[in-house]
């Protein structure tokens, strides 16, 4: 880590409590605005701590999933690594590792059959309110499209 990077670091951790408490406010209004459907659930996060910086949607299966990943990307709604990421996130795509480890054949089936069920939508701490009720209409409007 260079200077520049701890003295950013330093800085950041003095806006710590308001980042957690901030991006939870903004996860729950999200929460509370988008109309829960019968085909996803949200990820179960346990962690009373947790960063709260993505909304995590897990759909019945692949395919429902994919039909909301093209209504998010159709109306330039960002999603935050999950699905667009797992080729270097998720380590069975890690080939580099194939190399040194032997592993059993379906070794993660049961991790991609979630992943590629899971969207991941970004919270910002910045995002107003006005930006989060937009944004949540348009969600409204897709997964609708869907059912």
């Amino acid at each position: 880590m260079s200077e520049l990077q701890a003295a950013v670091g330093l800085a950041q951790i003095n806006k710590l409590n308001f980042i957690l408490k901030k991006n939870a406010e903004n996860k729950n209004l999200y929460k509370k605005l988008i109309n829960k459907k019968d085909f996803f659930d949200y990820r179960k996060i346990t962690d009373a701590s947790e960063l709260a910086d993505t909304l995590i949607f897990i759909f019945k299966n692949a395919k429902i999933a994919r039909k909301f990943l093209n209504g998010l990307k159709n109306k330039k709604i960002n999603t935050k690594n999950i699905p667009d990421a797992l080729d270097w996130h998720f380590c069975k795509k890690w080939l580099h590792m194939k190399k040194e480890i032997k592993l059993k054949k379906n070794s993660w089936s049961k991790s991609e059959n979630l992943l590629y069920r899971s969207v991941a939508l970004a919270i910002s701490t910045i995002e107003s309110k006005a930006s989060i009720k937009k944004k949540t209409n348009i969600i409204n409007k897709i997964l609708d499209t869907i059912s």
